[in-house]
């Protein structure tokens, strides 16, 4: 069961990544829904959540989760695009 905050961050990147949210929290590894998932991670970790906490809703290990949030950085450099859609989704969602 997801939280409200969890599935407005959700539902919010899958808009506008233009994936299903499902496949956000499922093990697909397609590109566009990795990236989707890593963002909605690192936005959820910037508001606080621990990775024992979003490993329970990512359906992940804690492990799982530190190696989305480590693999983030590499994803950002460089991918205008990657910039673009988690700015566009921080905005949506009114934080910075």
């Amino acid at each position: 069961m997801l939280s409200d905050v969890v599935g407005s961050v959700v539902d919010i990147t899958a808009e506008i990544a233009e994936v299903d949210n499902q496949s956000i929290l499922s093990d697909c590894r397609q590109s566009e829904v990795v990236e989707a998932r890593m963002i909605a991670v690192k936005i959820l970790s910037d508001m606080g959540y621990s990775p024992q906490r979003l490993s329970k809703y990512f359906h992940k290990s804690e492990q799982g989760i530190r190696v989305i949030l480590s693999a983030y950085y590499d994803r950002q450099n460089g991918n205008p695009l990657f910039l673009r859609m988690e700015k566009e989704i921080r905005n949506k969602l009114s934080i910075k």
